[in-house]
């Protein structure tokens, strides 16, 4: 790994004599269940609840997302670290935002929704006469 990129044995990094440390994948943590310290809010930026997103993320539940915040969630990993348990949090977080946009259990969140009504049966093709302006 160089800086978390995989490299192959056979590419050339530099021209130059470099000395490259070699070790074996971490292996994966296992995490605690949560405590429920709640050192993931105190930590977040925006104040929202990590362990509950990854609860609903474990239940695939967009509703219970939204109650918990994803939309205000920046994916700055702070709770990930600050976690005593280890658990992954912002693996959660993106795999609700993966799986929840364009979902049906999203409602009207998606790629082609718009926050705006549509008004396109309300527009003139010629302008008002002056009858109607009156």
């Amino acid at each position: 790994m160089l800086r978390n990129q995989r490299v192959e044995p056979t590419c050339v990094i530099a021209g130059a004599e470099l000395t490259v440390h070699v070790s074996l994948p971490a292996r994966p943590v296992n995490p605690d269940p949560c405590i429920r310290c709640s050192w993931c809010v105190e930590g977040c930026p925006t104040r929202i609840h990590p362990a509950g997103l990854l609860e609903a993320a474990q239940q695939d539940n967009w509703a219970l997302a939204e109650r918990y915040g994803i939309e205000a969630c920046i994916e700055c990993g702070v709770c990930s670290y600050v976690c005593p348990s280890h658990l992954p949090l912002l693996e959660g977080i993106r795999k609700l935002r993966a799986h929840g946009v364009g979902s049906e259990e999203c409602g009207d969140v998606g790629v082609n929704s718009t926050p705006y009504p549509d008004t396109s049966h309300s527009l003139h093709s010629q302008p008002p006469s002056e009858d109607e302006l009156s």
